[in-house]
């Protein structure tokens, strides 16, 4: 997602949350929730529609990747904890090094579709997750 896509989507939220009624904390929770959601539509887009979403796109054939390596960055600190997840995957074209939402289904994907090639630290992903090697 570009900058100018998230910031949409951030203010989408915000306005949102405003018009139903919401503070500034309940503006900023749904703000954060927004980009998330935001984000999972991609899950339900063709790749040629994704790619033609923004200049600048472009796919790895997966039989080029070499190595995924996850990693979990907490990003706020409180009674939840809200993390990112830190994704760096190594092909025959580069290194590209991504930052996404930490979700425990896009996880189980890398690790379905990519098996042994997905790397994760100590094979304890998360509290909610954990993954056999």
């Amino acid at each position: 997602m570009t900058s100018e896509i998230m910031k949409a989507a951030n203010q989408q939220s915000r306005d949102k949350a405003k018009a139903e009624g919401k503070g500034f904390f309940g503006q900023w929770a749904d703000q954060m929730k927004g980009v998330y959601g935001y984000s999972r539509r991609y899950l339900a887009m063709q790749p040629s529609a994704i790619l033609a979403e923004t200049p600048g796109n472009f796919a790895l054939d997966n039989n080029s990747i070499s190595e995924i390596k996850l990693k979990e960055k907490l990003i706020r600190e409180d009674h939840q904890g809200i993390y990112e997840l830190e994704v760096q995957i190594h092909s025959t074209a580069g290194k590209y090094e991504y930052t996404m939402d930490q979700d425990d289904a896009c996880i189980k994907l890398f690790k379905q579709v990519y098996g042994e090639r997905v790397k994760t630290p100590f094979g304890h992903f998360s509290k909610s997750i954990h993954i056999n090697f």
